[in-house]
């Protein structure tokens, strides 16, 4: 009985958030609490009192109170699943909740049919999916659908994603919903929370996309990270996608599109021996870096640095190392870079990949990222946290 109290109690927070009941003061204040991303797709309302972890130009990430974890974000299709979800053959469905798996957090996650109990992730989505398409053979359903003016598929489907290894991450019950925007395009919202708030997060998921609407997707140029909580911003290659595992202050990123092992990590930190660096000089620049370099590579004997050089991105002074490391028999080139301010905090931007014949292409771009990289304004004079 007081662990049902408690699973609606967290629920009922997040109710009275996302729907502004909580006071007058919140309903005020919902109006403001919208997010529609550059690239457009969808319109979602963010409860009062949220803290934002990032945004890029087609999703957000951030979380409701310590319990939740709200995601939010536009993928490309597959072509073979880039149809009408209602239209998708057996061959289909296993592709789409394949390609669900794969932007997952944890990409090894098993997608099941949210409410479907002792089935496999493919097995589910068909039963959910061939409903989908018994329900497109009612009439009045399919003149509503004529009727529409976007001509957008309504068509949704809701699901449970089931890590492999649930201790990676502090959130390990996942609960989302994919949309589709435009038939080439899914929309996933997913609500996580620890293992014991299921309900809660079933609650919440409903809560969020309440008042979801869809729009047309018109993908920018330029995929931009913002993080409000660290204070910068910065671009990030195309067709990448950010997440966070067990801290909401360490940001992962990786490629969906190459066929190749490609990942980013973005940390704040604080050191004071690290100040030298930061106020360093034209003149004194290059041997701060290298008196830098030696501290942090002073424990790291298998990495080999290949090259390095001293940098300065805006206000901040930094150090750009390429370097190769062995993981799981596997050479990887590592592209590490620190920013640093005068009093010795600062970020780590961390690019790697196993792509050997296109690394230069990828160098490139990588460091393209790098020099992108700006402190928003709130936070020129604000050193972070840890």
């Amino acid at each position: 009985m007081k662990k049902l109290q408690l699973l609606l109690a967290a629920a009922s927070l997040f109710l009275l958030s996302s729907t502004g009941l909580g006071s007058s003061a919140q309903a005020a204040e919902k109006k403001d609490q919208v997010f529609k991303p550059a690239s457009g797709g969808y319109t979602l309302t963010v409860p009062p009192g949220s803290q934002e972890i990032y945004h890029t130009t087609t999703g957000i990430r951030f979380t409701v109170g310590k319990t939740f974890l709200v995601s939010a974000d536009l993928y490309t299709l597959p072509n073979f699943v880039s149809v009408p979800m209602r239209q998708y053959s057996s061959e289909q469905q296993k592709e789409f909740t394949s390609f669900i798996g794969k932007v997952q957090d944890m990409q090894d996650s098993t997608i099941v049919e949210d409410g479907v109990k002792g089935s496999t992730g493919q097995s589910a989505a068909a039963d959910r999916l061939r409903a989908v398409l018994r329900r497109v053979n009612n009439p009045e359903l399919m003149r509503a659908r004529e009727d529409e003016k976007s001509g957008y598929d309504r068509d949704t489907f809701t699901y449970e994603a089931i890590p492999k290894d649930s201790l990676k991450t502090r959130r390990p019950f996942t609960v989302g919903k994919v949309y589709q925007p435009q038939k080439n395009i899914a929309l996933v919202v997913n609500v996580s929370a620890p293992q014991d708030q299921e309900a809660a997060a079933r609650e919440a998921l409903k809560a969020l996309t309440k008042d979801l609407s869809l729009a047309k997707v018109r993908y920018t140029d330029i995929n931009l990270l913002t993080v409000p909580s660290m204070g910068f911003e910065m671009e990030i290659p195309s067709g990448w996608r950010m997440y966070t595992l067990r801290a909401d202050n360490i940001l992962f990123g990786r490629s969906l599109s190459s066929v190749h092992t490609d990942d980013l990590m973005i940390r704040r930190f604080s050191d004071p021996s690290f100040a030298e660096l930061g106020t360093a000089t034209p003149a004194n620049l290059k041997q701060a870096e290298s008196n830098f370099l030696d501290k942090v590579t002073r424990y790291t004997p298998n990495v080999t640095i290949l090259r390095h050089e001293p940098i300065t991105v805006g206000t901040l002074n930094g150090s750009l190392a390429e370097s190769t490391d062995n993981e799981d028999l596997k050479k990887v080139f590592i592209i590490n870079t620190y920013l640093m301010n005068r009093q010795g905090s600062g970020f780590q931007i961390r690019y790697e990949t196993d792509d050997t014949i296109n690394y230069d292409l990828k160098l490139n771009a990588f460091k393209q990222s790098i020099e992108s990289f700006t402190l928003l304004p709130d936070a020129q004079n604000r050193a972070p946290q840890q």
